[in-house]
């Protein structure tokens, strides 16, 4: 192998690998180093006894992806499919984009408080529902390239003010309490803040203005993440880059303002250095902040305030593989993709102990093998349930001690999916039949890993308070250089509300920033 690089590049996930191919079809000498045996990060798939899963996200908006594709020259391998969902509340389905019909099951739900709901509505969601529809109930498959800009120029002119009123404490739930009686259950069911209510109610419920914004993120590509990442890996050989895996980078080498090199282990073997021109991390935001980069980059100060967040808002995620037709399925799902269940109404605790918190709770059902037949065995399919995010002490005790798995924690993930397994017999009686569920996994805080090479969180991992965290500053080291004016950041961390789109969009400016410089 070389030892000199025009460009390191750390993490072969989303980011890393379309930032290899967009660099390598430019010709410069790429070094991609990924600490995992796979490649894929929060996208990557497995497959287990013929079912296939992906480990993150399910939907794409395609308006913002399909140019980064084009560019790396895959496009054309990538077939996306409109995907939709709705809601199950109390047995009762609701479309998921009807906010008129959805409040009013949630006031017929909550009789005590149904004036107040409806009230909530009327005077807040719909004069901003009305505003918001043209441009996003838009479909974006349909539209010219001039419309499609449009629109999207219309989306980010109203973006600052989205997320002001989306980012103050004081907004939706101060709103909410001028409505209903916070501490009903129709209030815990429809906040959105955590800090105020004392549960993380983000992936539970989407707020409003998140359910209308959903609506460009209706895509999936029909053969999986993963063949999307495999993809942007072939480009990366075709064109002579390197691509190393169980390389686990332990160092970025900062001199005089420089970085002048990367410190890399791989297995469990001495420890290398390569060299490069470029050095971008697209790995997690704790890992570059507190063991890559540290005290050489910023204060001591601002990492403690990373340490206490090392997995942020996580998703456990329950893999099933079950002898069920796929026209049953989509029959339960109401003839939808996805379903957002809620299989009953309870006001969910906070309390880091509370080994009950998945009892009922809320979740987000996807079966890839709707869309894909070849996702699943014949006469079979695979089902994604993303559960509710627990509170963050929950998640990192997880029966550990020393960061080591104990007796506990075995019990706990045998807790967890007996517990969602009854509250899915609600909707899918056939569960009740143990015996045609083939594949059962859980993917746990400390055990995704396994599926994402993520050891500090599970799929939909975002450390919110680490990117929240001195904001400004950060997204100016991310959007251009850094303060080393050779060092990158790029990934779904990267710019406001994360995702694919976000996680493409960086290694495309960084790319830029590069071949800039190189002139």
């Amino acid at each position: 192998m070389k030892n000199n690089f025009d460009v390191v590049i750390i993490g072969a996930g989303i980011s890393g690998l379309m930032a290899g191919a967009l660099l390598a079809k430019k010709d410069k000498k790429v070094l991609i180093l990924e600490s995992q045996p796979k490649i894929g990060g929060y996208l990557s798939g497995f497959e287990r006894k013929g079912y296939y899963f992906d480990v993150g996200i399910t939907r794409s908006n395609i308006s913002y992806v399909e140019p980064y594709l084009r560019e790396a020259g895959v496009l054309d391998d990538v077939h996306f499919v409109k995907i939709d969902g709705d809601y199950n509340v109390n047995g009762r389905y609701i479309p998921y984009n009807n906010l008129q019909e959805y409040f009013h099951a949630v006031a017929d739900t909550f009789p005590d408080q149904k004036g107040g709901v409806l009230s909530f509505y009327i005077k807040e969601v719909a004069p901003r529902e009305k505003k918001m529809k043209t441009m996003m109930y838009s479909d974006f498959k349909t539209m010219n390239t001039f419309q499609k800009y449009f629109t999207i120029a219309k989306i980010f002119a109203m973006m600052p003010g989205m997320m002001r009123e989306n980012s103050s404490k004081e907004n939706e739930n101060a709103v909410l309490k001028r409505y209903i009686d916070e501490n009903s259950e129709a209030f815990a069911f429809l906040c959105t803040r955590p800090e105020q209510v004392n549960y993380r109610g983000h992936m539970s419920m989407p707020n409003y203005v998140g359910r209308i914004l959903s609506q460009l993120y209706n895509y999936y590509p029909k053969e999986g993440y993963l063949h999307l990442c495999n993809l942007l890996k072939k480009v990366i050989t075709e064109h002579g880059a390197e691509l190393m895996m169980n390389s686990r980078a332990v160092k970025i080498k900062i001199e005089n303002n420089v970085a002048s090199s990367v410190e890399y282990q791989v297995k469990n073997k001495q420890v290398e250095t390569v060299t490069g021109k470029n050095i971008v991390s697209a790995t997690d935001l704790n890992k570059t902040f507190r063991d890559l980069i540290g005290t050489d980059f910023i204060p001591p100060a601002e990492i403690r305030k990373l340490e206490g967040s090392v997995l942020g808002l996580s998703v456990p995620i329950l893999f099933l593989g079950v002898r069920i037709p796929s026209q049953r399925v989509r029959q339960l799902f109401n003839g939808k993709e996805e379903l957002y269940y809620f299989p009953a109404v309870k006001k969910l605790n906070a309390d880091p102990n509370d080994i009950d918190f998945f009892v009922n709770c809320n979740m987000v059902l996807h079966a890839s093998s709707l869309v894909n037949p070849d996702h699943a065995p014949q006469g079979c399919s695979n089902i994604q349930i993303y559960l509710s995010c627990p509170p963050v002490g929950w998640q990192q005790d997880w029966g550990l001690v020393n960061g080591e798995r104990t007796e506990k924690y075995g019990e706990l993930k045998k807790k967890v999916i007996g517990d969602v397994l009854s509250s899915l017999e609600g909707l899918i009686p056939e569960l009740k039949d143990r015996s045609i569920i083939e594949v059962c996994e859980l993917g746990t805080p400390h055990t995704h890993e396994r599926y994402t090479g993520n050891t500090h969180g599970v799929a939909l991992g975002f450390n919110f308070d680490g990117y929240l965290l001195s904001a400004p500053r950060i997204r100016s080291y991310y959007n251009r250089s850094s303060n080393v004016n050779n060092l990158f950041f790029i990934g779904h961390q990267t710019g406001y509300g994360g995702g694919l789109n976000v996680a493409l969009g960086s290694a495309k400016r960084v790319t830029n920033l590069i071949c800039q410089k190189a002139h």
